[in-house]
């Protein structure tokens, strides 16, 4: 993963996760079933009443699929107390490895550039 702390560090995820946050979480949810730039209302409808719970979960199946090495107690203190910068993690993570989860309001950075 890249920095906790970097989330800003691309301002259209970082923006879109900010005014479309239960979106995004719902197109990452999809990405990672292979769907690129595609929205996922159920798992969005979801995270409107899970809001911490849905990072969780998706920064937990990102680093098994990955295999990052994450433990799932960081990814829990990560995706419970620090849940949008977490979805920023993830949706930068996905772009890194190809499974473009794309954004509702703001273009996604090209995701051939390095993870901070």
């Amino acid at each position: 993963y890249s920095s906790t702390l970097g989330c800003f560090s691309d301002s259209s995820v970082c923006l879109d996760t900010f005014f479309c946050y239960c979106c995004q979480v719902g197109r990452q949810c999809a990405a990672l079933r292979g769907e690129s730039d595609t929205h996922d209302c159920g798992n969005c409808m979801l995270t409107v009443f899970c809001a911490e719970f849905m990072p969780m979960c998706l920064r937990c199946k990102v680093s098994d699929k990955f295999e990052l090495g994450e433990s799932a107690v960081t990814s829990c203190i990560c995706g419970v107390f620090c849940s949008a910068c977490s979805v920023c993690m993830t949706a930068r993570e996905l772009n890194f490895r190809g499974s473009n989860p794309g954004g509702c309001c703001c273009k996604p950075a090209d995701s051939t550039h390095q993870l901070s």
